[in-house]
């Protein structure tokens, strides 16, 4: 393995060796890299906007660490739309503090084997943490909040996983959330739909047409949501997850949001789902629809085989069944083991202390924060077989790189976007700097929006800006999409599409 380093004292032009590091984290990204890798990146601030374009493989992860957790700080720089997108396979992001991107914090697109491991993600316009469309996910140990300021987004979003690997038969959960602290997460402009916690969204790709329902098992495990707009802990339209061992505390708190299903932690529209050793806390306060749990469901759809056991369910008032249950669905029962109206004992939650008391009926409840693991399988699925590490390869220091000659201007890549959401006839802006974030250029020139090629189901149109505005016809459904040209204003073009889903008004009862 080689290892490169990156220090804000460093030089672009070095080798990336411990003693003449790089001066940035992206010249480090474009270092000729192989499976096992790592960059590893130093104490300072780093006004960059990341795009992870090579991956390791199952022999290794490409590892972007900070070298001291917590001191190496992603800020991205102003017209920049993500801190960092995520668009190869096998990569490990450890140890940040990103913050104040227009966008998401770490945002994932059609990947596989993605770890996201001890970051604290916040102040970002978007989800702290959003993956879409992919599969073999581990967020695990990290801190989201004040995300999700614009509407759709949450601390921590699972959106559509697919089967993008191609594997079909390696047992055991492909998406892990497991240790995180999220909260205070609350839209404050947009649409108030969302700011939860916790996300897993839409695995039945119940909004996008040609996609088959995501069954491999997901875990959301050892999580504290507290203080969150929306839900502490949301699973909706999604099968076959198990929630055990969360807290989730006082969450619901977006008053802007006028939905009735208000769960601390929240089943809708789903099945074959497993809720064990939770404790949710609701304050019905805030709002009278404010309950420990919901389990709902409507338009028909019965939300079967989904289990409850051993969780803690409280509002404040002893003994009361803190639960929402519309669409006849089932409520947790004592007989499988489950306390209703029982305060669980926290130290000092308004401090942020969730661990039990002494003699607490909830010892061995809820979110341990030690890192400890209670679930080791799904309930369905045998646990594969522990991962075994060879050896590491030597660290090996680059050589420094070899002069090379000019060569003829390179056409810039673009790659396509998704994770835009608007309803019928909704305006929407796609921000140049948004729709470029993913793009790259081999010259290093500035690229730019030159004009819009086609549109489905609405129209678009290039503004003075260089921004698209597309307007969703009064019918349009499912996925849109507009097709733009990207130039590197030296001859060089590329075309790329964006897909935005048209999401209807949601019924009173989800609310988000």
């Amino acid at each position: 393995m080689t290892v490169y380093y990156v220090d804000t004292n460093g030089n672009d032009n070095a080798n990336g060796s411990d003693g003449s590091p790089f001066r940035t984290i992206g010249q480090a990204l474009n270092a000729n890299l192989n499976p096992g890798d790592e960059i590893v990146v130093r104490a300072g601030t780093y006004n960059e906007s990341l795009n992870i374009n090579q991956g390791g493989s199952a022999a290794g992860d490409i590892t972007i660490r900070a070298e001291d957790p917590g001191t190496a700080l992603i800020r991205p720089p102003s017209g920049a739309w993500n801190a960092i997108s995520v668009n190869a396979n096998y990569v490990t992001i450890e140890g940040f503090d990103i913050a104040n991107a227009a966008g998401d914090g770490i945002e994932a697109n059609s990947v596989h084997h993605i770890t996201i491991a001890d970051n604290t993600v916040h102040g970002n316009g978007e989800s702290g943490i959003q993956f879409n469309y992919s599969e073999f996910i581990t967020i695990e140990g990290n801190e989201t909040y004040d995300n999700a300021s614009s509407g759709w987004y949450s601390g921590i979003s699972i959106y559509q996983n697919r089967n993008v690997s191609g594997d079909t038969t390696t047992p055991g959960y492909r998406t892990i959330i497991r240790d995180n602290i999220t909260h205070d997460n609350v839209t404050q402009s947009g649409a108030h739909t969302d700011g939860n916690g916790i996300i897993i969204d839409d695995f039945q790709s119940t909004q996008t047409d040609g996609h088959p329902n995501y069954t491999y098992p997901t875990l959301v495990e050892n999580n504290v949501a507290y203080g969150n707009g929306g839900k502490g802990i949301q699973v909706t339209w999604s099968d076959y997850v198990t929630v055990s061992n969360n807290t989730a505390y006082h969450n619901n708190v977006d008053l802007q949001n006028d939905g009735t299903w208000r769960g601390e932690i929240s089943n809708a529209q789903s099945s074959n789902n497993t809720f064990v050793n939770n404790i949710a806390v609701a304050d019905p306060s805030i709002n009278s629809n404010n309950t420990a749990i919901d389990n709902n469901s409507y338009g028909g759809y019965s939300n079967d085989n989904v289990v409850w056991e051993d969780n803690v369910l409280y509002n404040g008032k002893t003994g009361q069944m803190s639960a929402s249950t519309d669409g006849g669905n089932d409520a947790p029962s004592a007989a499988d083991g489950n306390l209703i109206g029982v305060n669980p004992g926290f130290v000092n939650p308004a401090n942020g202390d969730f661990s039990i008391s002494a003699g607490s009926v909830a010892v061995n409840l809820g979110a341990d924060m030690d890192g400890s693991s209670s679930v080791t399988s799904p309930p369905t699925t045998s646990t594969p077989d522990p991962v075994v590490t060879p050896d590491p390869d030597p660290v090996v220091t680059p050589d420094p790189a070899p002069t090379t000659p000019a060569v003829e201007n390179a056409a810039p890549v673009a790659h396509d976007d998704i994770n835009f959401k608007t309803s019928p006839n909704a305006p929407l802006i796609l921000q140049q700097s948004q729709l470029l974030s993913n793009d790259s250029d081999a010259d290093g020139d500035a690229l730019i929006l030159t004009n819009v090629v086609g549109s489905t189901q609405g129209s678009a149109k290039l503004t003075s800006g260089n921004n698209i505005s597309f307007t969703p016809e009064s019918d349009a459904s499912g996925t849109a999409s507009v097709t733009y040209t990207v130039s590197d204003q030296n001859g060089g073009t590329d075309t790329a599409t964006a897909y935005i889903d048209i999401v209807a008004a949601a019924p009173s009862g989800p609310g988000g």
